[in-house]
């Protein structure tokens, strides 16, 4: 479990520290982390550790993938409550941003919704150990947080995030598939699907994204 990984890791972090504080040491080029300094002595499974959480640590391609997502956003949604209804449409604006040196990319989103007022705030990143991007979402229209794993296509311009919500209507569990589509540096369409128990997927919310700057 995730929980599980970053108490574990905290723990390597405290215990390692005891041991040398210089033995994790910040790359600014790369954003990751070196390996311990020449000279510093520490038994082979520490070193393991060590070597198996800078791994862990440092951003990669897939951290890339998100960097054309970037800036800040003028928003077109649409938003079918039934298949095959007319959407309705609404306007916003998002700003998205690399945090952590690279590691996430947050997005922060506000506007007018088919239902009133609206904002939204994401959190997207890549897990070098699950191998999958993770993404978590909250907002002012629920109280809950919905969490997605994902997988990029060969090209690194579409994400595709699988995830589960439970209805507050009847609470059953129904299934939501989104997809990321980088167009170009300007422009990129978020899609997002669902499958209601026993009936197939359809479309159920679109946001294309306009580069303000």
């Amino acid at each position: 479990m995730k929980v599980s990984l970053s108490i574990a890791g905290l723990a390597l972090v405290l215990s390692v520290s005891f041991l040398s504080s210089s033995a994790f040491s910040q790359d600014d080029k790369s954003g990751g982390y070196k390996h311990a300094p020449k000279g510093e002595q520490m038994d082979a499974e520490t070193q393991a550790m060590m070597d198996a959480w800078a791994k862990y640590a440092t951003p990669g391609a897939y951290h890339d993938n998100l960097k054309p997502l970037v800036g800040t956003w003028a928003t077109t949604s649409k938003y079918w409550m039934k298949p095959g209804g007319d959407p309705k449409v609404g306007q916003g604006t998002a700003v998205k941003k690399m945090v952590l040196d690279g590691r996430y990319l947050s997005e922060d989103y506000s506007g007018m919704s088919a239902f009133g007022p609206f904002h939204g705030i994401g959190l997207t990143g890549y897990d070098n150990a699950r191998k999958k991007y993770v993404d978590t979402w909250v907002d002012s229209m629920g109280t809950g947080i919905m969490l997605s794993y994902g997988t990029c296509d060969s090209s690194g311009k579409t994400i595709t995030f699988q995830s589960e919500y439970e209805d507050p209507m009847d609470g059953k569990t129904k299934k939501h598939r989104s997809v990321i589509k980088i167009i170009n540096n300007d422009k990129h369409i978020l899609e997002m699907f669902v499958t209601e128990p026993g009936q197939k997927e359809h479309k159920e919310l679109e946001v294309i994204y306009t580069r303000k700057s």
